[in-house]
């Protein structure tokens, strides 16, 4: 646990300090060091992964997974490298499109620090060690959205589709083009959260079945949560915390990310009860890398509302790590490194 709280107090430093445009690569750089490298016990699927590397044989058929995926742990693995290797390039690429994205988005480079911040505090990071095939599928959407948002149309769901050949979940990446033009307004916000959160707590098993497709025998195993605790903390929490960031300044209420942001909520009370709703709700819940640190340089010398995002960041980060501490296999703790590069 120990590394996480390290890597915690480096991005929290990084936020409070600022850094320039060579410390936030070479930060991300040793953020992909610690993901590509971790042993093959940390994290759900990473033994899966480099069992799947070390068999994948594309000419032969034997790649169960995405076309995309299989095409490159094929390819890095006929150069010689190993499939530990394999994971720290899918962590350089993933990393370097947030970060790509954050240097040409937020124009105030004082808050790149604070965009890093975000992209490890809420989770994101974290659950890379988990789903890494996804979250590079995620972080090209996330590239994509930023070429959407600035009306780059063709090129956005070009990338998209480029992102399916890794995760098909992608796909729901394509809803960027009907989000963007969403007008929000309070009235609009409070009823589709209330409605969403409604909806998703009385949701019909038959229902999620039908839109999961390929992932119905993975919601079939993991369940439904039916938990009203969940419910009230988590998504109650999250509704309140984005209404309460719409109203504190006018400009950027109608700003691509922000519908971008109220997308994820919206989708995260329709799937409040799904265990495999984090998956979805990821692709477009990364907004908040953006929507965080605009907010921090907008309120910059308010120190009550930077506490608060602070205070929101630091609970969703325990929100993630804290559980791992009672797993009893195939989670992040305890960390170790595997510096293999050759096979």
């Amino acid at each position: 646990m120990t590394i996480f709280l390290v890597l915690l107090i480096l991005c929290f430093w990084a936020s409070l300090k600022g850094i320039n445009r060579a410390q936030m690569w070479w930060l991300s750089f040793f953020l992909a060091v610690i993901l590509g490298f971790r042993g093959k016990d940390v994290g759900d699927d990473t033994a899966r992964y480099i069992s799947y590397f070390n068999s994948v044989d594309v000419k032969d058929g034997t790649g169960y997974m995405e076309i995309g995926w299989s095409w490159f742990s094929d390819f890095i693995k006929s150069i010689g490298f190993s499939a530990y290797f394999f994971n720290f390039l899918v962590a350089c690429i993933t990393l370097s499109c947030f970060v790509y994205v954050i240097s040409k988005t937020i124009s105030n480079n004082k808050f790149w620090g604070s965009a890093l911040f975000v992209l490890y505090s809420c989770g994101f990071y974290l659950y890379m060690f988990n789903g890494m095939r996804q979250f590079l599928a995620i972080s090209i959407v996330f590239l994509a959205f930023h070429l959407a948002i600035n009306n780059k149309n063709i090129w956005a769901a070009v990338l998209i589709l480029f992102a399916s050949l890794f995760h098909t979940s992608a796909i729901c990446g394509l809803f960027i083009f009907l989000v963007k033009h969403i007008k929000l307004t309070n009235t609009t916000i409070i009823s589709a959260l209330v409605a969403s959160l409604l909806i998703g707590y009385l949701l019909i098993e038959k229902v999620v079945y039908y839109f999961a497709g390929g992932y119905a025998r993975l919601v079939s195993e993991y369940g439904f949560r039916k938990s009203v605790a969940y419910v009230i903390i988590v998504c109650g929490l999250t509704n309140v915390f984005y209404v309460w960031l719409y109203n504190l300044h006018s400009s950027k209420r109608n700003d691509g990310w922000m519908k971008v942001f109220f997308a994820s909520v919206v989708l995260m009370n329709l799937l409040c009860n799904v265990t495999m709703g984090p998956r979805l709700v990821f692709f477009y819940s990364t907004a908040q890398i953006i929507v965080l640190s605009y907010y921090m340089i907008t309120f910059q010398k308010n120190q009550i509302v930077r506490s608060v995002i602070y205070i929101y960041s630091f609970i969703t980060f325990f929100r993630f790590l804290l559980p791992e501490l009672y797993r009893t296999e195939e989670g992040l703790l305890p960390y170790y490194m595997t510096f293999s590069i050759f096979e």
